[in-house]
Formats: C-alpha cells, structure tokens, sequence
C-alpha cells in the first residue's frame, strides 16, 4: 500500500536527477581548456599597426620603446620611415 500522502515530504525537497545548468556547463568547459583558465583573445585591431597593417610582433619590426621622461611609445618601422628604433626615439626627444 502506498504512504498516505501527508506522509510524503513537500515536492521541492524530493531528489530529482540532476539537470545540467549554464554554470555547470562552463564549469565543465573551463576544465577541459585547462585548469579553469579561459584564454581571452584580443579583438583584431589591437593585434594590427594602424600605420602599416602588420601584426605589432618583434617579427615584423614593432616595439614599445621608453623615452627618457618614461613615457612608452609603440615603435613601427613604417611609421618611423625605416629609420632604426634608437634614431627614431632621439628625434621624438
């Protein structure tokens, strides 16, 4: 026979199987990518040099230089006329 029904506890409280959630499923993802670091990548434009559309990697000539007073300054070959990054930050001074 089964229990009368004042027996039973409220509907909220009974066990129910798991259903997954949003979070879980990140949660899940973020360990598969490595150890709850997710890697954020930067929109194109901050990859590109505005000046000559080159990646800003020391591969194509691109760096941040230090003037004397400490301000940095981002260095593009193109953009210095292809002068060498020390000849191009003594002109800026």
């Amino acid at each position: 026979m089964a229990a009368p029904a004042s027996a039973l506890p409220p509907p909220h409280t009974l066990q129910s199987p798991r259903t997954t959630t949003a979070a879980d499923f990140r949660r899940s993802r973020r360990r598969q990518l490595g150890g709850g670091r997710v890697r954020r990548l930067r929109a194109p434009s901050q990859n590109k040099c505005s000046s000559c559309g080159l990646r800003k990697i020391k591969e194509t000539g691109h760096r941040l230089l230090v003037k004397a007073s400490g301000e940095r300054v981002g260095y593009c070959p193109a953009l210095a006329k292809h002068k060498s990054p020390e000849e191009w930050l003594d002109s800026l001074q």
